[in-house]
């Protein structure tokens, strides 16, 4: 270990280094600039109030944000995070560096570009251009635009009358300050709002929508603010029948002649014009108009010629009757049939927007079309009496199939005292997965998944293995399916509006087969149920019925004489054949949207009880019991237990590419009745390359709980606790940087004696949190990103406590090694 002088100096050197840099590349910034040129170093605003008194806030308020959002040639960046971190270091080896040492390398990025040849194209010119910045050049018009900017935005928040001006200030040889100056006017406040619409039957509907109106006395003037009572009032114009309603329309009359700054404000809403045949120009008073004719295009086109086939559907829905037309270019690949129950247009409906973004998300539920679009027109039919409009639906198809597949890989060294890093496990999964979205030409989704998961010791490597079950610790093969319905099956569904709900019937098979050094088990279950979301952002499920049967095979005489010697109740039920009938309601909300860079939150709820209706069917048909008093259905006892889980995630955005995301998982699994513990298939895993990525899977807890290398009982527990924080940051390229902190343990709600102090006790709990931390790097290939991920354990509660803080034990071999396909939360 390095002694602090050594520590001293190699940071002295840095420092030098740097300060040598700076100086290397400060005549280096004179090739890229005009003699003339200065680098805008800052700027600087000075607020004042035109009569002299101080700033009130609302006027302060009205100017937040204007060195962001206002300023059109911002200063030159500063490398602020290499400043921190040289701080930090200097604070924590208790070295004190003088501020002029720290200063020259603030400019790093442009330090770093001016290195670079301008003359010159070869890879470290260029690299040395793209990762560092151009010198910012003080631009003159760009201060103007900043004061012409500044003033627009006092006008804008009612504080009419202000000045804005500004001045240079030269700070050394290539620096220099832009000074802008703000006379800030005393800001109008709102006396009265009026509304006039030329048509009396528009004036009764904005009266009653008074309530929900931006623009309301006492307020401050803000013109943004009526920038969205335009929208309110066109958009709820619209959704009353009105298409002509138009922004165009609506006006606005500011009456500034009131005294102490109050205003009035005059909403105006004119009748639309239109042009006849002999382009005169004719005012007419708005109308509502009605759907007419529905055409629907399902592979695109709607070029007249371009289409080979027409067909009629008949459409009935809650009395209404209505006619889609078919036009085709090709062989359809959704059936009209379908198309036509997610439609929420109908024949002679009053039209109305919201009715066309149901449908919109109605279509985009079948996830079959890569494009929807829909278009309205004036009907030919339409009267001066009876104003109708034809509505044209596109649709573009997706591809029907995908395939996909992704590989996980770990490794992982015995925590325990061993040099030789020969000890531990290889692990690798890999999962095929299969999609047709249009499996019967009705928007049937099919899902087939097969997994594969093999935990391989690593002196097989070296002692050359035997048997194919010799070589491995853990096996397990998996084949789920599942059937997903775009409605409900349920009497009567043909009532509900599916455009607005999105229902969807889930049908699941799945087997899993698993294979330890001590025994095989087989696991098969099935189950029925349903999702729906009313909103794009919340989805439900409710699986009403779900059936899981596990049974035991091949176990060695030992590890059964072991069992059958085990005084816990649990780990017998554990290892022993049972059958679950259990219910299941998840809840999922994502604010997160696409395309943005907005901070958002996600949350997963999941509650489930089994056992219940078989409990009360064996109770009142007198169902066979063991010698224990536990109610069996077929010769397999049941489980009957509540379990509670949930994932919470905040995702923080800042820079360009940058991200801190945040994690909580917490879970609780309550047996009761004819269930004195948790089967294991429900329980929680501590360790894995998406939780604790310092553990392998199920190598870590219960709690305080001291394992041996020779333990061949798989550790599980009754209730989770996991907090992730990982920061994310891009490196270079397609490169991508990640350093994360875990911490939590999985936990057993009684005591055990084959697992001791791995309960959860309130006095212990801070003890028995695991703590693990490492890097990332990730390569964003195309659509997907391969993940690795190298954590060791900081705190392991399944050491002594004399132990359990692991730097001082950490050795290279001793790192958990993470491969992976995409990020892991």
């Amino acid at each position: 270990m390095l002694t602090r002088p050594v520590s001293r100096l190699r940071l002295a050197l840095r420092c030098l280094l740097w300060v040598a840099l700076a100086t290397l590349t400060s005549c280096s910034m004179e090739k890229y600039m005009e003699p003339t040129d200065k680098v805008l170093k800052r700027n600087h605003y000075d607020i004042g109030m035109t009569d002299g008194s101080p700033v009130p806030n609302e006027v302060a308020a009205a100017l937040s944000g204007i060195s962001t959002s206002y300023t059109a040639q911002t200063a030159a960046s500063h490398a602020t995070g290499l400043r921190l971190k040289t701080r930090a270091y200097c604070f924590f080896k208790n070295v004190a560096i003088p501020s002029r040492l720290v200063l020259p390398v603030l400019r790093l990025k442009t330090h770093l570009y001016c290195l670079a040849n301008p003359a010159d194209s070869n890879w470290l010119n260029r690299y040395l251009r793209r990762e560092g910045e151009p010198p910012n050049i003080y631009d003159a018009n760009a201060a103007y635009r900043t004061a012409e900017q500044l003033q627009r935005l006092l006008e804008s928040k009612g504080c009419f009358r202000s000045a804005v001006s500004f001045d240079t200030q030269t700070l050394k040889r290539h620096d220099i300050q832009v000074n802008y100056r703000i006379s800030a006017a005393p800001r109008y406040g709102i006396e009265s709002v009026a509304y006039r619409a030329a048509d009396p039957h528009v004036q009764n509907l904005v009266e009653q929508w008074r309530d929900e109106a931006y623009l309301k006395a006492g307020d401050y003037y803000d013109q943004e603010k009526v920038t969205k009572e335009r929208d309110r009032l066109a958009s709820q114009l619209q959704n009353e029948g009105y298409y002509l309603a138009s922004k165009e329309l609506i006006s606005f009359v500011v009456d500034t002649t009131y005294e102490a700054h109050r205003l009035s404000i005059e909403v105006r809403i004119a009748h639309p014009q239109t042009v006849d045949a002999e382009g005169q120009l004719h005012s007419r008073p708005l109308q509502k108009y009605y759907l007419d004719r529905i055409f629907v295009y399902p592979n695109g086109s709607s070029e007249t010629g371009l289409y080979t086939d027409t067909a009629v559907v008949d459409y009935h829905f809650r009395g209404r009757h209505t006619d889609y037309v078919y036009l085709f270019n090709q062989r359809p690949v959704l059936s009209p049939h379908t198309i036509s129950n997610n439609m929420l247009l109908f024949h002679r409906q009053l039209y109305r927007p919201r009715n066309t973004t149901l449908t919109y998300n109605s279509l985009q539920n079948l996830r079959n079309f890569k494009y929807i679009n829909i278009e309205y027109a004036e009907s030919p039919f339409s009267t001066d009496s009876l104003r109708l409009l034809d509505a044209s639906v596109r649709l573009l198809n997706s591809s029907r199939r995908r395939l996909s597949a992704s590989l996980e890989l770990s490794n992982y060294s015995s925590l325990r005292n061993d040099e030789t890093g020969n000890n531990g496990d290889f692990g690798t999964e890999l999962v095929f997965s299969y999609q047709n979205k249009n499996l019967l030409g009705g928007a049937e989704l099919l899902k087939v998944e097969t997994s594969l998961l093999m935990e391989l010791p690593k002196v097989v490597l070296l002692t050359g293995g035997g048997e194919f079950y010799d070589n491995f610790s853990a096996f397990e093969a998996n084949l789920d399916m599942q059937l997903d319905l775009p409605k409900f099956l349920l009497p009567y569904a043909d009532r509900l509006f599916r455009q607005q709900t999105r229902p969807h019937t889930l049908l699941n098979l799945g087997s899993n087969y698993q294979y330890r050094r001590y025994f095989e088990r087989a696991l098969a279950n099935t189950s029925f149920g349903y999702s729906w979301s009313r909103t794009r952002r919340a989805q439900h499920q409710l699986l009403p019925i779900e059936l899981t049967y596990v049974r035991f095979f091949n176990i060695d005489p030992a590890f059964l004489s072991r069992l059958a010697n085990l005084s816990n109740a649990r780990l017998k039920y554990q290892y022993s054949d049972h059958f679950i009938m259990d219910a299941r309601y998840e809840y999922t909300y994502s604010g997160q949207r696409f395309g943005t860079r907005e901070n958002f939150n996600y949350l997963h709820f999941s509650a489930e009880t089994a056992g219940n209706l078989l409990h009360g069917l064996s109770a009142a048909f007198g169902a066979a019991q063991d010698s224990n008093g536990i109610r069996q259905i077929w010769g397999v006892p049941y489980s009957q237990y509540v379990r509670l889980s949930a994932e919470a995630k905040r995702y923080f955005y800042f820079g360009e590419k940058s991200t801190f995301v945040t994690r909580l998982l917490a879970g609780a699994g309550l047996p009761y009745a004819n269930s004195s513990v948790m089967p294991y298939e429900k329980s929680f895993y501590g360790g894995g390359p998406t939780t604790m990525r310092a553990w392998q899977l199920r190598h870590l807890g219960p709690g305080l709980y001291e394992s041996a290398s020779t333990d061949v009982l798989e550790r599980v527990g009754d209730i989770q606790l996991v907090l992730n924080a990982e920061l994310r940051f891009p490196l270079f390229r397609i490169f991508e940087g990640a350093a994360f902190v875990d911490a939590g343990n999985v936990w057993l709600l009684n005591s055990n004696s084959e697992f001791p102090g791995g309960e959860m006790r309130l006095s212990t709990l801070p003890s028995s949190i695991a703590v693990g931390t490492g890097l990332g790097l990730r390569l964003n290939v195309s659509i997907i990103t391969i993940r690795a991920d190298f954590a060791i354990p900081l705190y392991d509660p399944g050491f002594p406590s004399t132990a359990r803080w692991r730097p001082p034990h950490w050795r290279f071999n001793q790192i958990v090694t993470n491969l992976g396909i995409d990020y892991p939360f």
